[in-house]
């Protein structure tokens, strides 16, 4: 484990009081190579990364590619790049210019290294740099489309807003801003709460809160960290996330990616109806998780 991390955590109380007032920068340190080549995803996602230089299937991705239309003159950011493998996927299926910044110096040389096992007309079209992406040196309007991938729960709000100017600033008139998060902060917060209660009342079964489910999780397996689930410092709510485009200057729509209505599946009437009021009072923003955004500028 880390230094300056406890050994266990209980409740979910515990996982916030361990974040409470971190920014991206005090967790700089903890990107280090057991997090790039084990922890995003897992390590089985890592070794496949490396076997396929990249190149591996990943679900995420391909909802990228079925949702966004590119093209061969697009220049594309992607911001907290991590393991590259959008940048090194769009450049070898589109042909077009993608570039990948993180902050994390460890990081951008090893994708430096994968970087040189790629075809040379593919290396030509790929940009890795380690950049605060608070403060971008690119030109105004020279980026048609950025991805925050899996990052914005890694981030400050104070962060986050800088980086949401930062892309307002690089974005050409009619680019796109495409975020993707699995995190839902009012699940953790409040929605797994209302669940634990009714798992006791109707099956007198005890649920575990996921955060905690996952530290002990890690923590039984020596190729993992345990204290990198606290490297999410910031999840954000639907209501949060759409406030702080709109305060950066951005238009958005916010899909939930799960939607976690089990009445959906059902075939009775009466649960044809609580399917009905899950939609009717979105509680999808409440249980669900996952968000994805397309957002432009004002």
């Amino acid at each position: 484990m880390s230094n300056n991390f406890p050994d266990d955590i209980n409740t979910y109380k515990d996982f916030c009081n361990v974040i409470k007032d971190k920014t991206a920068k005090d967790m700089q340190y903890m990107y280090d190579t057991l997090y790039f080549t084990n922890h995003i995803g897992s390590k089985d996602i890592g070794a496949s990364y490396f076997n396929s230089d990249g190149l591996h299937k990943l679900a995420w991705i391909k909802k990228i590619i079925d949702t966004v239309t590119f093209n061969k003159e697009d220049v594309v950011l992607d911001i907290g790049c991590g393991r590259g493998e959008l940048v090194f996927q769009l450049a070898h299926i589109f042909k077009l210019r993608a570039i990948g910044i993180d902050y994390s110096r460890e990081c951008v040389n090893f994708l430096n290294d994968i970087k040189r096992k790629h075809p040379i007309e593919v290396q030509e079209n790929i940009g890795f740099y380690c950049v605060n992406a608070e403060k971008i040196e690119l030109e105004d309007n020279c980026i048609d489309k950025i991805f925050i991938v899996e990052t914005i729960e890694h981030i400050s709000n104070k962060e986050f807003i800088n980086i949401l100017k930062e892309c307002k600033r690089l974005l050409k008139p009619n680019g796109l801003l495409y975020i993707a998060s699995k995190s839902n902060k009012w699940f953790d917060s409040s929605g797994f709460y209302i669940l634990k209660l009714l798992y006791y009342l109707f099956k007198r079964e005890r649920l575990l809160h996921p955060k905690v489910g996952q530290f002990k999780y890690l923590k039984q397996d020596k190729d993992y960290d345990e204290s990198k689930i606290f490297l999410h410092i910031n999840e954000q709510s639907v209501l949060s996330l759409k406030y702080i485009l709109m305060k950066a200057g951005f238009k958005s729509t916010i899909s939930m990616d799960n939607t976690n209505n089990l009445f959906n599946c059902a075939t009775l009437k009466k649960n044809k109806f609580l399917a009905f009021l899950y939609d009717l009072f979105r509680l999808k923003y409440l249980f669900g998780d996952g968000f994805t955004v397309f957002a432009y500028k004002k």
